[in-house]
């Protein structure tokens, strides 16, 4: 699977990434870096061997940093499930690159394999619940929070339970439709509740709600049972 994201923000926030992975069956998580070295490419105007030496040992730096960054958020994606991943390629840019833009490609790469390999249910998880919350600087608090149960179903469904305002809502069923693709599963909203945030706030207790669920999907699954009974929560 590859990801590319070449968006320019400046100032830091820059998230020019470029990475091909290959998964694998594994006894446990393994991430193993196979990507081709990067050099970059010495300017034929630069002489000075000191300063290409410097050069070179801070793009050497940079390629670990996002490196780690990358591995980090796959490692959190995949929640650790028994898979390889084997990194196959790896660009970076000196200016326009973010640890950030790694985290991102990694989560999106994930979200593909998802797609393509989607989870089945012959029974429901109910109670899956997902909050995020903190400090604005200037000290009001904020939270996001939702709670969903998914259920067994022939298309994928989005159902809405609950009083508020329908724009949280609709957020919510939006970013679960791109975090799951279109399994046969019904997923339905029993709680929404929110401080101090607006829709946008609503992408990341999603898509922790989604990793909570595949993350009890195989911690339950054995050679007898591959799902978990109806009464099972996830907190």
């Amino acid at each position: 699977m590859g990801f590319r994201n070449v968006k320019n923000g400046g100032c830091g926030f820059s998230t020019f990434a470029v990475v091909g992975v290959d998964f694998e069956p594994a006894e446990t998580y393994e991430f193993v870096d196979n990507a081709p070295a990067q050099i970059p490419e010495r300017s034929p105007g630069l002489t000075d061997d000191g300063h290409w030496a410097d050069i070179l040992r801070l793009h050497a730096e940079d390629d670990r940093r996002f490196k780690d960054a990358f591995a980090d958020a796959m490692r959190a994606d995949l929640g650790e499930a028994a898979i390889r991943v084997v990194l196959t390629r790896f660009v970076h840019h000196t200016l326009d690159s973010s640890e950030q833009g790694f985290a991102a490609a990694a989560h999106c790469t994930v979200r593909e394999l998802h797609h393509r390999v989607q989870f089945e249910l012959a029974e429901p998880v109910r109670g899956v619940h997902a909050r995020k919350s903190g400090t604005y600087v200037r000290g009001d608090s904020y939270f996001s929070e939702i709670t969903v149960d998914f259920e067994p179903a022939k298309n994928y469904e989005f159902v809405s339970r609950v009083d508020g305002r329908q724009a949280y809502v609709d957020a919510v069923d939006e970013v679960f439709r791109i975090e799951l693709g279109t399994p046969p599963v019904r997923v339905i909203l029993t709680r929404i509740k929110h401080r101090n945030v607006d829709e946008d706030a609503f992408g990341g207790v999603v898509m922790l709600a989604v990793r909570k669920v595949r993350k009890h999907l195989r911690e339950r699954a054995t050679p007898a049972e591959a799902v978990p009974s109806a009464e099972d929560t996830v907190s």
